[in-house]
């Protein structure tokens, strides 16, 4: 009797070793699919990070909408609910990061209030390059109605460039920036252009050098730093919002950012403007269970993020949902204790 007593306990804890394991196996294979998740989504969006809130035992991220893929709504922002937080941890769960570009697969929670969750958890966020992959699966599926999209909606703002919205900017938008009354200070050109295309790659241009500095931009971010936000807009440049007086050898320091960066791609004189720009006021009745030296803002306005994003650390200080192994240990364990009584 006591050889199976300590088989079981051993048993027991070879269950428990495992249980990283058979949680991440809940997942199929197909659901790392593109078909799979299409099939199960109700709306795909292309979007940035905007704000992350942290409320202890789940954790609502703001997207700022970029493009709508299939079955959009009205909706410039939406917020997604995942269930991990500052001591919660739920297996399988996507994750991001503050300004972070991505593709999204959503379930609907409450659309009427735009709130979503992610289709199969972590393999239904994708990085914004899957685009054309989606697209294509959605044009099989006979999901893709292209006169219904809301298309390429540049990042950090809320401005919506449609096909049959004409560009206008040019080598004197940068004259009529001076005229708005939070208008700082302007460097750089805007090159002259022809055609509605020649000005939308120009702004694809600025996406990619937007994108590139934005690890550099980082340490000038509130509120380590002056800047509530940036980046491009349908004016053609690159735009940052600061809170308050800057120098002008700081604006030149994170000029030089953008400028060395558009460099490397062989655009010269990168057109930045930068205005005055406060922090928005949080709203909503919820307060965010994380104590002031866990968090940490930086891109948009009053955006609330985790210092620590990585899988690495995701259990210290938090509490798991018990998965497959922790039910068949806890199970083992009280048969064994009933075995030795008898």
């Amino acid at each position: 009797m006591k050889q199976l007593l300590s088989f079981l306990i051993l048993f027991t804890f070879t269950i428990l070793l495992l249980t990283p394991n058979l949680a991440a196996a809940a997942l199929s294979a197909e659901t790392a699919e593109i078909p799979y998740q299409i099939n199960c989504s109700d709306r795909i969006i292309i979007g940035t990070v905007s704000r992350i809130v942290d409320y202890g035992s789940y954790t609502i991220i703001t997207i700022t909408v970029n493009e709508w893929l299939y079955n959009p709504l009205p909706a410039e922002t939406i917020r997604v609910r995942i269930e991990t937080g500052s001591n919660f941890w739920t297996e399988d769960e996507a994750e991001f990061t503050q300004n972070e570009s991505l593709l999204l697969m959503l379930k609907d929670q409450d659309p009427d209030k735009q709130l979503f969750s992610v289709v199969t958890g972590f393999p239904g966020k994708h990085s914004a390059s899957d685009r054309n992959a989606v697209i294509e699966e959605l044009k099989t599926r006979g999901k893709w109605k292209e006169e219904d999209q809301i298309a390429d909606k540049t990042n950090n703002t809320e401005i919506t460039i449609n096909n049959d919205k004409e560009l206008t900017f040019g080598p004197g938008t940068l004259d009529e920036l001076r005229n708005d009354p939070n208008f700082i200070a302007a460097y750089g050109r805007i090159p002259s252009f022809e055609t509605f295309e020649e000005r939308k790659q120009w702004l694809d241009t600025l996406d990619e050098i937007y994108s590139r500095s934005n690890s550099e931009m980082s340490e000038y971010m509130y509120p380590n730093g002056v800047v509530t936000i940036y980046g491009y807009t349908i004016d053609g440049v690159i735009k940052v919002g600061v809170n308050k007086t800057v120098e002008k050898p700081l604006m030149d320091e994170i000029y030089q950012i953008f400028d060395s960066t558009a460099s490397v791609i062989g655009v010269n004189e990168v057109p930045v403007v930068f205005l005055r720009e406060g922090l928005a006021v949080p709203t909503g009745n919820e307060t965010p269970a994380i104590e002031p030296g866990n968090i940490s803002k930086s891109g948009d306005k009053s955006a609330v993020q985790l210092n620590n994003n990585s899988k690495g650390n995701k259990s210290s200080g938090k509490r798991f949902a018990p998965g497959l192994g922790l039910l068949s240990g806890l199970t083992c364990l009280y048969g064994a204790w009933k075995f030795g009584k008898k």
